[in-house]
């Protein structure tokens, strides 16, 4: 469990593994066999990235279409005969590719995306989170415990290591720079700010210093780009939302009154005009007057909100007890449900084929 004391969410698991001490991997739901898949490239497609329970090696992938009527279940091991891996972190779509990133495997899977049938596993990684195709056909990815930014090309193949000094999270790309969050403070290293990358040296060029552990970043119609922070694993701040300009300038904090709020999980809209969070129920603002906490959106009420996503719709992940299969609930941007749909097991993450 060492490896989970700077991911607040695990916490709660650790929890409930004592409370569901009893179960066993026959308490795990097993998806029964599948018609004939889809084309998984078809648009609109979701697909949703369910971790797993950590260790158990069961994190799973899958795929949801408002065209069709149905959930396919564990596509990954459905196509390739084989478990997809230990915490299903990450997928993104390059060209004809999924990229998938299994973070406690320490894998990256790349598969075809029409069909999901796997064409590489990279290993090698320590612990790799977030992957990013920049402007210049370079693939960065970040790791939760090593102070460095892998670079890979197209094919997968390794070309250097980045030195940050510090971890990283969640990446971007604006103004011709990668910005590397810096989110975790695992193995004492500094997490309040955003490393801003060159990518045509590969090299670390400066550092911005925000407050602690920021988690998402989006950028605005204006080019703006937003970041929100937690405040820290133990609420050592108060959690705080950044306005920053195409260069790094600062320009406004907005910070949450309550020490005891922690917000992850910035969104925003199609329209670029719209920012959203999770902060136990999902909260709306405008970047033209973006007081917080912003418009209460959708209640969680009894609900374990977990990932979050917005796009033409918003999905909401519940990850339940962390250890049977979770649900994700579909909205519309005004909050308005859709559907409710069963996922996988601690569904977290989500990727947009839209």
């Amino acid at each position: 469990m060492k490896k989970l004391l700077f991911n607040k969410q695990f916490i709660v698991f650790a929890f409930f593994i004592l409370v569901f001490s009893s179960c066993t991997t026959k308490d795990v739901p097993v998806p029964q066999p599948q018609d004939t898949l889809p084309d998984f490239s078809q648009k609109p497609g979701i697909f949703i990235l369910n971790e797993g329970i950590f260790q158990w090696g069961n994190g799973s992938i899958d795929f949801w279409s408002p065209k069709i009527p149905k959930l396919y279940h564990d596509i990954f091991k459905a196509v390739n005969e084989r478990a997809t891996g230990d915490v299903v972190q990450f997928m993104t779509i390059i060209g004809n590719k999924a990229w998938i990133i299994v973070n406690n495997s320490g894998l990256i899977e790349i598969v075809y995306l029409k069909s999901f049938n796997s064409l590489l596993s990279l290993s090698n990684f320590s612990s790799p989170r977030y992957l990013l195709m920049s402007s210049n056909n370079k693939i960065y990815v970040s790791d939760l415990y090593r102070p460095v930014i892998y670079v890979l090309d197209t094919l997968g193949n390794k070309l250097k290591e980045i030195s940050l000094q510090r971890t990283a999270e969640q990446l971007i790309e604006a103004e011709g720079k990668i910005w590397a969050l810096n989110w975790s403070s695992y193995g004492g290293y500094d997490n309040t700010g955003i490393t801003l990358i060159n990518p045509l040296s590969d090299q670390a060029e400066s550092y911005i210093r925000l407050s602690k552990e920021p988690n998402s970043a989006v950028i605005d119609k204006y080019g703006h780009i937003w970041v929100l922070c937690s405040g820290g694993f133990m609420h050592e701040e108060n959690p705080a939302l950044w306005k920053l300009g195409k260069n790094g300038e600062i320009y406004q904090k907005f910070e949450f009154t309550d020490q005891g709020d922690y917000p992850t999980h910035l969104e925003i809209n199609p329209g670029g005009d719209t920012l959203y969070y999770l902060n136990r129920d999902i909260y709306a603002l405008s970047v033209e007057h973006p007081g917080l906490p912003g418009q209460k959106l959708i209640e969680a009420q009894e609900r374990n909100f977990y990932g979050f996503s917005a796009g033409s719709v918003l999905l909401i992940s519940d990850a339940l007890n962390y250890q049977t299969r979770g649900k994700v609930y579909v909205y519309s941007r005004k909050g308005l449900p859709i559907d409710t749909l069963i996922a996988g097991i601690i569904p977290g993450h989500f990727c947009r084929n839209e």
